[in-house]
């Protein structure tokens, strides 16, 4: 007991003792104010344990927070370590790359060195001699310019000029010969120096790899760094494909054939009764049309369950929640003979009588039997009902008239037990304003009808009829404030259900059988105490025992929302509700 119920006991024992007390005060007020102080203490442990179960789930959901934070931890841990290990590996690759490269390239400098030292020594003589044969011709012009001074100062004779011109032809023939000798060895210097060059190796692929590496090991470096900031930014998740769920083409599959067989059956059953066989009744023409529409309708499911490409997540969960309720108008009429004496293919045959749907052309789309001898025919519109009518009441045999429609129930979920049913109608309309904006008040009909037990004690599941309009906003809101919190809504099937028989359309007070029927395997027994149960064997559904079923469609329980003849008689329960 936490400090508030504590705080609330005392307050309720101070309470009980202050009414003990009062002597003047009348018997009835006393009861009054004690089942009030009563009421409150429950309000207050109600509130206790909600609030305790609010802080159970707010624990959960922070342990599960911290697992799944633990868990992405671990991922990125893991990943960090494989990035770091795969850095390594690729840097030590890189570092013994570069360290070949660089043995590699001081080999082919040592070796270019020693093969172009021979040649730099010949091209640095043959300079030197080119310099000396400069500094001869600068002798020789010197020597010339002095003779030409002197010839112009004194005039030599012409043995002294001849001396003279042949020692200058003498040095211009050493000259010549000495420049034609530098030419050669220039030229075989050049031509020995291009063959040394042309036989030097280039460098290989090998010894360029990795300098040019050096650039893509600085990019791979950047791409892993950013690859690390994208897993600390976004955690790793493994993509799930949701498979086909293909449960829902099912079922309205089984539930098509399910009609076919029922109409089969009464198609056999009218073939049986007709006295004439060249003459088909009403009924048996009705059930050959209904199982035609009804065949055509499962081919057209079987196509449907053609193989397609699976859904994505996000597909699946767009998808919206299929509704079973029928949300058409509701065109009915009930027809019946004043001869109560008259069976059911009588008043049919005299139904054929009187209409002419070749010339009216109304358009019927169910005609079925009911109780006392009734036929109920329901239209495809508010049009070809007027005109189905107006040609029975022409037969003063027959009698026509449209079925009192029930207004559609919700179920609101989790209401604190301790409000009457007017105040949860009050809650409602005063919590929930903005649902009620542009209701007629002629649509703002509301009532609570009963109670479903809750599994809390303090909480009930009211039942409440209400407008058509009201129903479809409900529904779609999806959710209601009601008191101290927000509870779901939910249709709820006009569908009864016997307790004792387990059978459908009465109650446990109207039934006629005397024993009780297990919800398990269909016995004599209550369901609590079923032998079947206790040995883990597979259930059976008495209604479709009852029903003539066999095989896999009675494993099932009674309660079973799968049960087809629940879907049979729940198409029936809400015939004669307007929904819209």
């Amino acid at each position: 007991m936490d400090m508030v119920t504590g705080v609330a006991n005392d307050l309720l024992q101070r309470g009980k003792e202050a009414l003990e007390s009062a002597e003047k005060m009348k018997r009835e007020t006393k009861i009054t104010v004690y089942e009030s102080l009563q009421g409150l203490y429950e309000t207050v442990l109600s509130l206790s344990d909600s609030r305790s179960r609010h802080i159970c789930n707010l624990e959960k959901e922070r342990t599960r927070h911290a697992q799944e934070l633990l868990r992405v931890e671990r991922a990125h841990a893991k990943e960090l370590t494989d990035l770091r290990k795969t850095l390594l590996s690729s840097m030590q690759k890189t570092q013994e790359d570069v360290a070949e490269a660089l043995r590699e390239a001081r080999a082919i400098h040592t070796w270019l060195d020693y093969d172009t030292v021979e040649p730099f020594r010949r091209i640095r003589d043959i300079l030197e001699k080119q310099i000396e044969l400069n500094e001869k011709l600068s002798e020789i012009r010197e020597a010339v310019s002095s003779a030409r001074t002197s010839s112009d100062k004194t005039a030599p004779t012409d043995n002294t000029v001849q001396e003279s011109l042949k020692a200058v032809g003498n040095r211009l023939s050493s000259l010549f010969s000495g420049i034609e000798k530098l030419k050669d060895e220039v030229t075989e210097t050049r031509a020995h120096l291009i063959a040394k060059i042309d036989n030097i190796p280039l460098v290989s692929d090998d010894v360029c790899r990795p300098i040019t590496l050096d650039t893509g090991i600085e990019k791979h470096i950047i791409e892993i760094k950013e690859q690390i900031k994208q897993i600390n930014s976004e955690p790793y998740a493994p993509q799930v494909h949701p498979q086909q769920d293909l449960t829902p083409v099912i079922e309205t599959f089984n539930e098509k054939l399910e009609i076919m067989s029922s109409e089969l059956r009464t198609l056999r059953d009218s073939a049986r009764a007709v006295a004439s066989p060249n003459k088909p009744s009403l009924e048996t023409e009705m059930a050959v049309q209904e199982v035609k529409q009804t065949l055509n309708t499962i081919k057209e499911g079987v196509t449907k369950l053609a193989p397609r490409a699976p859904n994505t997540y996000a597909q699946v969960t767009a998808r919206p929640k299929s509704e079973s309720v029928d949300k058409r108008p509701n065109h009915t009429l009930i027809i019946s003979s004043r001869n109560p004496q008259e069976t059911s293919e009588q008043v049919l045959t005299k139904i054929k009588d009187s209409l002419d749907l070749k010339k009216s052309g109304a358009k019927m789309e169910r005609v079925r039997k009911a109780r006392d001898q009734k036929i109920v025919v329901r239209c495809a519109s508010k049009e070809d009902m007027a005109k189905i009518r107006g040609q029975v009441q022409k037969n003063a045999e027959l009698t026509v008239r449209e079925p009192t429609n029930q207004d559609p129930l919700v179920c609101v979920r989790g209401v604190l037990n301790c409000y009457s049913n007017e105040e949860i109608a009050d809650l409602i309309k005063a919590q929930n304003d903005h649902i009620f904006e542009g209701v007629d008040k002629a649509a703002l009909k509301m009532k609570v009808r009963y109670r479903k037990r809750a599994r809390n004690p303090h909480e009930c599941h009211p039942v409440i009829e209400l407008s058509p309009v009201l129903w479809r906003r409900f529904v779609d809101k999806g959710k209601l404030y009601v008191g101290f919190g927000r509870c779901v809504v939910e249709d709820q099937s006009p569908l009864v259900q016997c307790m004792r028989c387990l059978g459908f359309g009465h109650t446990k007070a109207l039934c006629k059988q005397g024993k009780e029927s297990c919800n398990f395997c269909a016995g004599e027994h209550v369901g609590g105490n079923c032998p079947s149960k206790a040995k883990g064997d597979s259930p059976k559904c008495i209604n479709c025992l009852r029903a003539k079923r066999s095989g896999p469609d009675l494993a099932h329980t009674a309660y079973s929302s799968e049960c087809q003849e629940r879907i049979k008689w729940d198409g029936i329960a809400r015939s004669r509700v307007q929904y819209c």
